[in-house]
C-alpha cells in the first residue's frame, strides 16, 4: 500500500492523471483485499473459538487453538491467551482427578479394614462395595453388586430410595431401618443403615459411605 501511494504521488507530481487513476484503482483493490483477509481471519477465529468453548464445556481440556507460526497479530495474541487458559484448566482438572483418586483409595482402605459393617456406593458406576463385616451382616453373596440388580427386587425399594436421596436430592445423610435382599436369597435382612454422601466442590456426590447394623429378626 505504501508503494502504491508513493507511485500515486509520483504520477501526480508528473501530471499523469491517467496514471493516478490507475494507482487509485489499485489502492482500492488492495484495500478490499485487505478487508477480505481480515474478515476471513476474524471469521475463522470465531468458528475455532466456539469449537474450543464447546470442548471446554464438555470437559475436554486436552487441546487449545493452533496459533499460526509465521505471523503474529491481535487475533493470535488472543489465541495465546485462550491456550494459556486451556492449559490452566487442564492442570486443575488433573489435580482434581488426582485428589478424587486419593480420596477413593483412602476410603477403600478404611472400609476394607474396618470391623464395623460398611459399604461404599460409587455413584458413577452405580455399584455397591461391601466390606467383610457388611457382607456378613446382610448376607451378600459377593463383595461388589450393581445397584440396578438390587432395585429389581421389591424388598429393596426403601433402601434404594434412601440411597438416591443421599446422592441426588437433598444430598444429605439418610438413616433408617430397611430390608435388604439379594437375588437367589429367600430371606430379607432387616438392617439399620446410615448413608453419608461425599460432595464435590460443584455439589455433586461421586461417593457415599453406608454404615450398617443388623436388626433383630
Amino acid at each position: 500500500a505504501a508503494l502504491l501511494i508513493a507511485l500515486a504521488l509520483e504520477f501526480w507530481m508528473n501530471g499523469s492523471g491517467q496514471g493516478l487513476e490507475i494507482v487509485f484503482f489499485l489502492l482500492v483493490i488492495a484495500a478490499l483485499g485487505g478487508f477480505a483477509a481480515i474478515g476471513w481471519r476474524v471469521s475463522r477465529f470465531r468458528a475455532r473459538t466456539f469449537a474450543l468453548l464447546r470442548r471446554l464445556v464438555a470437559g475436554n481440556y486436552e487441546s487449545g487453538l493452533a496459533a499460526p507460526a509465521h505471523w503474529h497479530d491481535e487475533v493470535s495474541g488472543i489465541e495465546d491467551l485462550f491456550n494459556k487458559l486451556v492449559e490452566q484448566l487442564r492442570q486443575y482438572d488433573e489435580l482434581r482427578m488426582r485428589r478424587i483418586r486419593q480420596l477413593r483409595m483412602t476410603i477403600d482402605l478404611i472400609i476394607e479394614h474396618s470391623e464395623e459393617p460398611m459399604a461404599l456406593f460409587d455413584a458413577e458406576k452405580s455399584t455397591l462395595e461391601f466390606n467383610r463385616a457388611m457382607a456378613g451382616c446382610i448376607d451378600a453373596p459377593r463383595k461388589t453388586f450393581p445397584l440396578s440388580t438390587l432395585q429389581n427386587l421389591e424388598p429393596n425399594k426403601a433402601f434404594a430410595e434412601m440411597l438416591m436421596r443421599a446422592v441426588e436430592d437433598p444430598k444429605e445423610p439418610q438413616e433408617g431401618d430397611v430390608d435388604i435382599q439379594f437375588p437367589g436369597k429367600e430371606v430379607c435382612k432387616k438392617t439399620a443403615v446410615r448413608i453419608i454422601p461425599f460432595k464435590n466442590e460443584d455439589d455433586s456426590v461421586p461417593l457415599a459411605v453406608i454404615f450398617g447394623k443388623r436388626k433383630s429378626e
